[in-house]
């Protein structure tokens, strides 16, 4: 057994290494060769792995697993550990902390996979060669809250109904039917489907029941401990020690720079039903011929297809087998369903998938309400405008100065320019908590610098109306606000109504100018 899981193991991650080295799609299966791994020489129930797994693990990635809403059982939160641990790098270190804790022989066998130095570290030498790329299995799914081997298979890619339905984990040797031009993993999209299968979405009204929301990043104190407490003096003490020990590069959530993408010189009118629902118009429309290849369709010829996001018809040989999700759908359902689109529909969704065309102040505000998931995202992207405004001034040299950030944003400069604006793969990963957790750990550095420069926090304010002589910042949304009229910052507990004491005082001083200069 032990052999046979270094060999698929081996298999698994070269497979991945290719599918991630050229942009393609792949699945879970490299997770489902390590829950084995965990399983291997097993002298006591499964359900006692998530004891062991939880003293080796960061109390706070315990406590994040844990709050997940659709999680519910021991397996769902051994397996949702693996997909946390793979997408932090942090596989290695884990292993290699189980190998030492002596509670092992509690679990194992001598002949165990994880009891053997040996294979841990063939195994280490393996996941090491994905270190570079970023992996995006997601772990809030209520898949995994029974094992492998209790799930139904189904190796069927798409089904006949037009909404794509959930899928069970991937099974070794399961190959996709189709590819994806872009880097988007086909584990988000599929557990995606899963956690919303038993959901109906109206293609008008957006769902009013609650969403779960990742809302932090395991091992990493939490905003209103490092940011909230309560003065400047003290606010980062809490964190410096986990400051301290993570670097700025640590932020690899953003992918290498790439080059633009190149949209076809007929994307015009697909532009359209980005942010628009479309209705069918009916084959006469098309005089009944294929969208693409104006081949003869219905009545007067073969069968034909809808597609989902134009709502054309095509041929079966222009429609294919390909699903996506539908970007007015997220922006008004907040649906992250997959549907079954045609060929042309698939390569232009994929061209404009990281595209930042979406503005969500203009297309649906309310949106926030009933996703609070994408509301985190949204306040960490106001926390980094403002503090931003503070970088701009500092001629600090440090790894979170103004330039450093700026480089490293890369093409995602609108992070910090306007909370509001999003691509599609943006509002994906809102969803999975993986952008929310990237932008924490990026607003944390960022006014944890803010907090510790003398020329930074010397920028800061004093409440007007308590006169406390703390100071505060904009950023700390939790507790203040700013007035719009003179950007000056009071607390949310002392700010009354009626104009700001600042405003009040220009407007006086204006008068005063006015009054001088006409005698």
């Amino acid at each position: 057994m032990t052999k046979n899981i270094l060999s698929e193991l081996k298999a698994v991650c070269d497979s991945l290494y290719r599918a991630l080295e050229n942009n393609q799609p792949y699945d879970d299966t490299l997770c489902g060769v390590v829950e084995d791994l965990l399983l291997d020489g097993m002298v006591c129930e499964r359900e006692k792995l998530w004891r062991l797994l939880k003293t080796v693990s960061h109390h706070s990635q315990n406590e994040f697993l844990e709050n997940m809403e659709n999680l519910s059982s021991h397996a769902g939160f051994v397996r949702a550990w693996v997909r946390v641990t793979l997408n932090d790098g942090a596989i290695c270190s884990a292993l290699k902390l189980l190998s030492e804790d002596d509670a092992v022989k509690q679990y194992y066998r001598d002949d165990a996979f994880i009891a053997s130095k040996e294979n841990l570290t063939a195994a280490s030498n393996l996941f090491k060669s994905l270190d570079k790329h970023e992996l995006n299995f997601v772990c809030n799914t209520v898949v995994l809250n029974h094992w492998r081997n209790e799930e139904p298979q189904n190796n069927s890619c798409f089904l006949d109904s037009e909404e794509v339905t959930a899928e069970t984990d991937c099974q070794p040797g399961f190959n996709r039917k189709y590819s994806v031009g872009n880097k988007l993993s086909v584990s988000l999209e599929e557990d995606l489907d899963s956690s919303h299968s038993s959901r109906t979405s109206s293609s008008t009204d957006v769902p009013q029941e609650k969403r779960s929301s990742i809302s932090s990043c395991p091992g990493r104190v939490s905003l209103s401990e490092s940011i909230f407490s309560e003065n400047p003096a003290v606010r980062w003490q809490n964190s410096q020690s986990d400051l301290r020990q993570s670097s700025f590069s640590d932020l690899s959530y953003l992918p290498e720079e790439e080059e633009a993408n190149t949209l076809s010189c007929n994307t015009e009118e697909r532009l359209q039903y980005l942010t628009k629902i479309t209705n069918e118009q009916g084959l006469s429309s098309q005089l009944f011929k294929c969208y693409s290849c104006t081949s003869n369709i219905g009545n007067q010829g073969q069968e034909f297809k809808v597609c989902n996001y134009d709502k054309k018809y095509y041929c079966r040989a222009c429609y294919g087998n390909f699903a996506y999700f539908i970007p007015c759908k997220l922006i008004y359902n907040w649906d992250h369903n997959r549907y079954r689109v045609s060929k042309k529909s698939f390569d232009f969704l994929s061209q404009v998938h990281t595209l930042p065309n979406l503005d969500l102040s203009k297309l649906n505000i309310s949106l926030y309400n009933h996703a609070p998931e994408l509301a985190k995202v949204r306040d960490y992207r106001r926390m980094l405008n403002m503090v931003r405004e503070y970088l701009v001034r500092c001629n600090s040299k440090d790894e979170v100065s103004y330039e450093v950030i700026r480089k490293k944003l890369g093409t995602h400069q609108y992070y910090w320019d306007t909370p509001h604006l999003y691509s599609a793969a943006d509002l994906t990963k809102s969803f999975s908590g993986q952008l929310q957790s990237y932008l924490k750990k990026l607003a944390q550095k960022c006014i944890h610098h803010v907090y510790c420069c003398k020329k930074c926090s010397s920028l800061g304010f004093i409440c007007e109306y308590c006169q406390n002589p703390k100071i505060i910042f904009a950023f700390e949304l939790q507790t203040t606000d700013q007035c719009p009229g003179c950007g000056a910052v009071y607390h949310k507990s002392c700010k009354r109504s009626g104009p700001c004491p600042k405003c009040i005082r220009k407007e006086h001083i204006l008068n005063k100018t006015r009054r001088i200069a006409t005698t």
